[in-house]
């Protein structure tokens, strides 16, 4: 695994409790688009980090229920975003992904 990747883990370590989860969000779903072409390429640690990416989409999941409460009283513009955040996470969690791509491609472009 490349420093950069490590640095990443490491960056999600020190803010998984942070209240504030959106720079979390975003450091996890940067490891996991990090980690997807290591998933894709034949590895003797593949075992490995298909559990990593699960313990990843698994933190992604928690942090955006933690950041719900957050939403009820924010602007629009943050939920947008916080929808996003779970389209990306979500597009690379499947194999056929080119709806929630198309999705996220629309979102970005209506900014």
């Amino acid at each position: 695994m490349e420093s950069f990747q490590q640095e990443l883990l490491q960056f999600v370590l020190e803010h998984v409790e942070d209240k504030n989860v959106e720079p979390l969000l975003e450091g996890l779903l940067e490891a996991r688009v990090e980690l997807w072409p290591l998933l894709l390429s034949s590895h003797d640690r593949l075992k490995d980090l298909i559990f990593l990416d699960l313990a990843l989409d698994s933190t992604v999941r928690t942090a955006i229920e933690r950041g719900y409460e957050d939403l009820n009283s924010t602007k629009p513009e943050k939920i947008i975003y916080f929808i996003t955040l779970l389209l990306e996470n979500l597009a690379l969690s499947s194999d056929n992904n080119e709806d929630l791509i198309y999705c996220l491609k629309v979102i970005s472009f209506s900014k």
